[in-house]
């Protein structure tokens, strides 16, 4: 038997016989208390959860939804996290190296002498900066792309080259920043999902029994 109801989303009737669980569940969703799960709910990924079971109970669909939401977020925030750690330790490591690099260089050249000049590549830092900048601050091609190429310095080259390793390792931890605030919006994201979790919990009740 057919059962016309009053809509609690916008007032009209509906022939409630024919809202099947999926239909209960976009309702819900497309009703304004979960905007984080409804624009999940759009993806591919989403879309498949609500497809695949859409003969299981309501509350049981959003649970599996959150729990595939909480998933992809929790692999991105995972991601976010390593790569942080990862720069992080990187800026750290390149800023001791190229310490080092300049005392060991600093010994072969002298201020106001433009002739002395020291080949920082025999250094023995040298090649470990190098390759922490190929290995985790993006540069393919090391510490010769920092530096055009340039390894032959007197005293006041070196003091340039130090200027340009410095801004490099100031430019990526901005970038490290904007990350960090990435990752804190991803465990936002995944905490107010749960919260709405409860919301739509509340509203599929409601709907469900105009069924």
């Amino acid at each position: 038997m057919s059962i016309t109801s009053v809509n609690p989303i916008d007032g009209s009737n509906s022939n409630s016989a024919g809202l099947d669980n999926s239909a209960i569940v976009k309702k819900a969703l497309n009703s304004g208390v979960a905007p984080i799960l409804k624009a999940f709910s759009e993806t591919d990924e989403g879309k498949k959860v609500i497809m695949r079971n859409s003969f299981r109970d309501p509350l049981d669909i959003i649970k599996l939804l959150l729990a595939k939401y909480t998933e992809t977020q929790s692999n991105i925030a995972k991601n976010e996290a390593d790569d942080i750690a990862m720069v992080s330790a990187g800026i750290s490591e390149v800023n001791k190296l190229w310490s080092n690099l300049m005392t060991d260089a600093m010994k072969s050249v002298k201020p106001g002498d433009v002739g002395k000049t020291v080949n920082i590549s025999t250094l023995s830092s040298y090649s470990q900066v190098d390759k922490v900048l190929k290995d985790k601050l993006g540069l393919p091609n090391g510490i010769k792309e920092l530096l055009s190429g340039n390894v032959n310095a007197n005293y006041d080259q070196l003091q340039s080259m130090q200027a340009t390793v410095t801004a490099h390792c100031d430019t990526v931890q901005v970038d490290v920043n904007s990350q960090q605030q990435e990752f804190k919006n991803t465990m936002t994201a995944i905490n107010s999902a749960k919260e709405e979790r409860a919301n739509l919990s509340a509203f599929i009740i409601q709907l469900s029994s105009l069924r």
